[in-house]
């Protein structure tokens, strides 16, 4: 078991400091934990920064950062396939995604594609990951004097806080830790966050509600939401089983997953998520099950306080899913029109939607 986790969000967000009590956790409970620290505050440490006297362009600068980025995980990942070690834990202080809080996503891929020669489009690299925890910073809480490469002010810093989230809406995997009053506190979130995702089953929690479109703000929706066209289908597979293919589209962007869900009483186990390439998805295809028709829908992905929230929208309806850990108080966001909870309605399943009557 080898996992890439990545510690994410504002500046004074309390990475650095939750990034040490994990460290510790986890040496203690002999996993080998390795640590990529933040190339950011590493390069303007040195006097490389793109503010004051000898100030780089911010372009100039953010190649810098993903360069080291990338090659700071290539060569750990190296490393650790030489060694062959079970039981790592890779925990990135940001990654190769947070560049894009300062700069847009054409001059990215063109950092990557023209000087660092990686051909990976973007959601490509946001799925490198297996885990995002995204923590939230309090303006109650913020200081600069624990970091010397600290610039912005509170206010500056919950933004930046704010728009670094919105970054990794659309991961497979992620997941809001908002503000405590300690660091123990938020330490301790976030090690039950990693602890859920150490089983070799996780259950998939959810709840799903049907949302009136109409009665509903989608440009609030659409202002701090990712949205992505989904092409769903589902393959022949074996009872209690459910296998299916998607393509995921975003801006130019295009990925493919293949996965596979068993089903267990009420519960749904996932048994297989991965990533996979254009000649295996069409591979894939083949075994496409006459009895269901190709999903189509578009999905807004994005939060509302500490909840990750998906809603899908098809042609003739739409369903909000809420996705969470354990049970616990669901929190609606107020600019939704909520028909009915519908979780446990196989009717609104993906799977019974798209069979064919």
């Amino acid at each position: 078991m080898i996992k890439k986790i990545v510690l994410t969000g504002g500046p004074g967000s309390g990475k650095t400091e939750v990034i040490k009590y994990l460290d510790k956790y986890y040496k203690d409970l002999e996993y080998n934990v390795i640590i990529i620290e933040e190339s950011a505050t590493y390069l303007i440490n040195k006097g490389i920064k793109p503010f004051g006297d000898n100030a780089l362009k911010m372009n100039d600068f953010e190649e810098l950062i993903l360069k080291m980025q990338f090659n700071n995980e290539e060569l750990i990942d190296r490393w650790v396939n030489m060694l062959k070690v079970d039981n790592t834990l890779i925990i990135c202080d940001r990654s190769v995604i947070d560049p894009l809080s300062f700069i847009d996503l054409k001059d990215y891929h063109d950092i990557l594609n023209k000087h660092l020669n990686i051909k990976n489009n973007y959601l490509e690299l946001l799925n490198r990951y297996d885990l995002v925890i995204n923590l939230v910073g309090s303006k109650e809480y913020y200081t600069k004097e624990n970091n010397k490469a600290r610039m912005e002010e509170a206010d500056e810093a919950l933004e930046k806080g704010i728009k670094t989230l919105q970054l990794y809406l659309g991961h497979n995997n992620l997941h809001i830790v908002l503000p405590k009053k300690t660091i123990q506190e938020k330490a301790n979130c976030v090690i039950d966050i990693i602890n859920e995702n150490l089983k070799d089953y996780r259950e998939k929690r959810q709840e799903k509600y049907l949302v009136n479109l109409e009665n509903s703000n989608m440009e609030k929706i659409q202002s701090i939401s990712n949205k992505m066209h989904i092409t769903q289908d589902y393959l022949i597979s074996d009872y209690n089983y459910e296998e299916r293919v998607r393509k995921v589209e975003y801006q130019n962007n295009i990925v493919y997953y293949h996965n596979i869900y068993r089903l267990d009483n009420k519960n749904i186990i996932k048994v297989l998520e991965e990533e996979i390439d254009l000649n295996k998805y069409l591979e894939l295809l083949k075994n496409k099950d006459i009895n269901y028709q190709t999903i189509e829908k578009d999905r807004y992905y994005f939060a509302y306080e500490d909840e990750y929230l998906y809603l899908d929208v098809f042609d003739d309806l739409s369903i909000l899913e809420i996705n969470g850990l354990d049970d616990y108080y669901v929190k609606i966001p107020p600019y939704l029109d909520v028909i009915k909870k519908v979780t446990d309605d196989k009717n609104y399943s993906n799977k019974v939607l798209a069979r064919k009557r």
